[in-house]
């Protein structure tokens, strides 16, 4: 079988070469206030070590054995937090992470139970929240009162694995649910894992001013006026930038590196250091970039990244479409061959009546950035099929829901801001009237886990009343 690397493997290599460098600077409280203690590779190696002995200990008193899948719901933030995820592989399980922003246990049981977990680790403060559950549970205590309590023993342990099978599952993760509307399983295969560990590898390396980002910390407070600072390489990921932000960074001389991935795929893209670079793949992955529906009137010819089997980083089996490939659902420009801006999900693009598109996100944000901080509360984008989008806004200030008159001036309001820029779109894909702009209270649209409106339930919820609008609209012959 082939060496595939995983964490463990990874650290033990990094332990018999530079065992003494430092890892993790863990912070403590004290009397005097906040400090640091060091900890270095072969001390991080020996706190895992201790771990999963603890843990191989726990689980075998009750009948629970080397390659079961355990739960693992903590905040993971701590050092602490770190070695009961590291430990729990360490001992030969699979850990199942938990976000613990998932603050339903319900659906965290159904994660769970969809896995076929056979315990459950927790942060302590779930005790209470989970002790009807019938799944095996155990609160992630500290690796003092680990150590210190009398009835620890310690396990040997067998060797690290040094062969693994590619599609041999090491850990699971799961979505945010955002975009589906419920979380679901991402097992994470060996193959995937090593994939993720070369690519990591070779971007610290590419950066040394990264890698020293890695190791020094600066209080926030310190850097406005460090010109240290501000030649610094900064990198980001997970959701773009303002393009404001982005232009005052660059013309402050702070260098961006951005970096893009999902859950399921990993880190996919990133940004050379030069400004308004465009993204490009990291090797060892293969994508394909195909064209998704573009119609002939659109303004840009978008792409899909496509996650082909043979890419090392092509998800598990079990998320794949039926064509055998993963289908990102991320949308992209290719500017130069080989380059790529990102623009959107598909999701974030209405299909409207004729079959022409819309980017809905464009017409959100435009809508925010215009508010002035005292109209707009939320706004979500819809029109599935229609001639023309329809934006439902959440206000700043609830006095506009309380009479037609306030409502209405309102929405002229939010037209005025909004006009300068739909003005230049298709009319497909602009909003003229103020009949295309409906208000309703706060919090009232529905919200992903993430706190980000979901445009496929508010379009469902809305479907009579634009069906009534456009029909109004079709006898009039015209619009309102």
């Amino acid at each position: 079988m082939t060496p595939f690397r995983t964490p463990l493997s990874a650290l033990r290599g990094v332990v018999a070469s530079h065992p003494s460098a430092l890892v993790i600077k863990q912070a403590h409280i004290t009397d005097d206030g906040l400090c640091y203690s060091e900890v270095c590779y072969s001390q991080f190696e020996k706190d895992i070590e201790a771990t999963a002995s603890y843990w191989v200990a726990a689980f075998s008193a009750v009948g629970i054995y080397e390659g079961s899948i355990i739960g693992v719901w903590l905040k993971g933030t701590s050092y602490d937090d770190l070695l009961h995820i590291w430990g729990i592989s360490r001992a030969g399980y699979i850990p199942q992470l938990i976000s613990l922003r998932m603050t339903d246990p319900s659906v965290t049981l159904e994660l769970l139970s969809k896995a076929g977990a056979a315990a459950l680790i927790h942060d302590p403060s779930l005790t209470t929240a989970l002790q009807d559950t019938e799944l095996p549970s155990f609160p992630a205590h500290g690796m003092r009162s680990i150590c210190g309590s009398k009835g620890s023993k310690e396990r040997m342990l067998g060797a690290v694995p040094n062969e693994l099978s590619g599609d041999q599952v090491v850990m699971i993760f799961h979505t945010s649910g955002s975009t589906s509307g419920a979380p679901k399983l991402v097992p994470i295969t060996a193959r995937w894992m090593d994939c993720q560990i070369q690519k990591t590898s070779t971007f610290i390396k590419a950066y040394p001013t990264l890698r020293a980002m890695v190791k020094i910390a600066l209080h926030v407070m310190t850097l406005p006026s460090s010109e240290g600072f501000l030649s610094l390489t900064i990198a980001y990921g997970d959701l773009p930038l303002d393009p404001s932000d982005e232009a005052w960074a660059w013309g402050h001389g702070l260098h961006l590196i951005n970096s893009f991935g999902s859950t399921e795929v990993g880190i996919i893209l990133v940004s050379h250091d030069a400004k308004g670079a465009a993204l490009v793949p990291l090797s060892p992955s293969a994508y394909e970039f195909v064209p998704f529906d573009n119609d002939e009137n659109a303004q840009e010819y978008l792409v899909e990244m496509v996650v082909p089997p043979e890419s090392p980083n092509c998800p598990h089996p079990t998320l794949r479409d039926k064509d055998g490939k993963f289908h990102t659902g991320d949308l992209f420009l290719e500017i130069a061959p080989g380059q790529y801006v990102y623009r959107g999900r598909d999701d974030d693009w209405i299909k409207m009546e004729m079959a022409l598109r819309c980017d809905a996100k464009a017409i959100e944000d435009d809508a925010l950035q215009h508010r002035g901080d005292d109209l707009i509360h939320a706004v979500v984008a819809i029109g599935t099929g229609r001639p023309q989008p329809v934006i439902i806004v959440e206000p700043k200030d609830e006095i506009a829901l309380q009479s037609k008159e306030k409502e209405r001036d309102l929405r002229c309001q939010v037209l005025k801001r909004i006009t300068p820029f739909h003005r230049r779109r298709y009319k497909h894909e602009s909003i003229d009237d103020t009949n295309f702009i409906r208000i309703v209270p706060q919090w009232s649209l529905p919200r992903g886990s993430k706190g980000n409106s979901r445009r496929r339930q508010v379009e469902k919820e809305f479907e009579q009343v634009l069906d009534e609008m456009f029909k109004v609209k079709q006898e009039l012959g015209g619009y309102l």
